[in-house]
């Protein structure tokens, strides 16, 4: 279940991608702090601004709980979000 803005909605009202995203975030701020973690392409059925911005997040998250995140992608947002 997702809420925003007083709003939510479950994962059969989200996109593949961005059900993805909530369930990935949910494990990494769930997870004991400095875990190692490994994601493949979360890209995946992403928007490249939605790319762009859950790399900021992967970022912000590693710092804050320090996680290791290795990450493989083809995505050039990824690339330059990192």
């Amino acid at each position: 279940m997702a809420r925003r803005l007083g709003a939510q909605y479950s994962e059969n009202n989200m996109g593949f991608g961005e059900g993805r995203v909530i369930h990935t975030i949910r494990l990494l701020e769930s997870c004991p702090v400095q875990s190692l973690v490994v994601l493949e392409e979360p890209e995946t059925s992403l928007h490249e601004f939605a790319q762009h911005e859950f790399a900021k997040y992967l970022m912000d998250v590693s710092s804050r709980r320090g996680h290791q995140i290795v990450l493989s992608t083809h995505s050039s947002s990824i690339i330059r979000a990192l």
